[in-house]
């Protein structure tokens, strides 16, 4: 995407377009990515969060679905032919929107689009999904970090729903408990991360945390009493007022300039089942009731999965 003044749509938007559709990916550069590509990998193996992470994915998916960043195997493996073919398979005419917001005239962008943009090819289907499978090992042994790792999985919601304002409501309440509870009144980790994993099939949440090996046990009961109490009473009244106050911050910056109405309105377009019109979505001030996330919670919360990372001798 780009932000630009309105004398320069027409040259970032024919460079935007011409990267996107009309790249020829070079070999010889593509070799100079590879070697990029490469050290940002070796980069990741330093970082307890993107291993732990990567041996939950590996173990939880099937091997159709994989980390962005590959492996070793799989970055000296690329190649031209190989580039071109998963543009043509996902830069298609069912999986792409272009979405301009600013100070220009509609029909000028439509008839810009039609005369500048040859008809995208089209679409390939493919039946890959972040479906669960049945779990090889729960426990991963690696020796490389002081710290252990435990992760929570639980099958969540569509990212395609009705119930959008109800998720940010609920996610913002549910990270501040995490906080309150498995941070500051436990004593378990320094942050809780939330991550969602999945497509227009199938979706699951991931709870992460770093914390000590002694302490483990008590993350796991943790995570879930404090999720069982959400299921029984909900938030208190000062979190759901924070999470208010987030909200309609957020609603008041959707039109505050052209990239804020862009991401709005792609976000419209790929996570809700309405057509609600983008300019009423920062009147929307009413709040969630406690109740409407209390049934959330009973609705998602629920299908546990549990990983560990910890050293040999832990």
């Amino acid at each position: 995407y780009f932000n630009c003044v309105k004398d320069n749509f027409l040259k970032c938007f024919d460079l935007l377009t011409d990267a996107v559709f009309g790249s020829t990916f070079p070999e010889e550069e593509l070799e100079k990515e590879k070697q990029v590509v490469t050290e940002e990998f070796d980069m990741y193996q330093n970082d307890q969060d993107e291993v732990f992470a990567e041996f939950v994915f590996n173990d939880l998916f099937s091997s159709e679905m994989h980390s962005i960043i590959g492996s070793h195997e799989s970055i000296k493996s690329f190649n031209r032919e190989k580039l071109l073919r998963y543009r043509c398979k996902f830069y298609n005419n069912k999986n792409c929107y272009i979405i301009v917001a600013g100070d220009l005239n509609f029909e000028d962008v439509i008839k810009l689009v039609d005369d500048n943009i040859d008809p995208l090819p089209k679409s390939y289907f493919t039946n890959a999904s972040f479906i669960r499978k049945e779990q090889k090992n729960n426990n991963f042994i690696n020796n490389d970090f002081d710290q252990s790792s435990i992760a929570i999985i639980t099958p969540w919601i569509l990212p395609k729903n009705d119930k959008n304002k109800t998720l940010f409501y609920f996610s913002k309440c549910l990270n501040q408990v995490f906080y309150d509870i498995l941070r500051d009144d436990m004593g378990l980790c320094y942050g809780i991360a939330q991550s969602n994993i999945g497509d227009h099939i199938s979706n699951n949440a991931f709870f992460t945390m770093l914390t000590n090996a002694s302490k483990l046990n008590q993350a796991s009961y943790g995570f879930s009493s404090v999720f069982e109490k959400i299921k029984k009473e909900g938030f208190k009244k000062e979190v759901l007022n924070l999470a208010e106050n987030q909200y309609l911050h957020s609603r008041a910056t959707v039109l505050d300039n052209s990239s804020s109405a862009s991401s709005s309105i792609l976000n419209r377009i790929v996570s809700s089942t309405t057509n609600e019109d983008i300019k009423s979505l920062n009147l929307d001030i009413h709040p969630v009731d406690n109740d409407k996330l209390i049934d959330f919670a009973n609705e998602y919360l629920n299908d546990f999965i549990e990983y560990r990372m910890v050293r040999t001798n832990e």
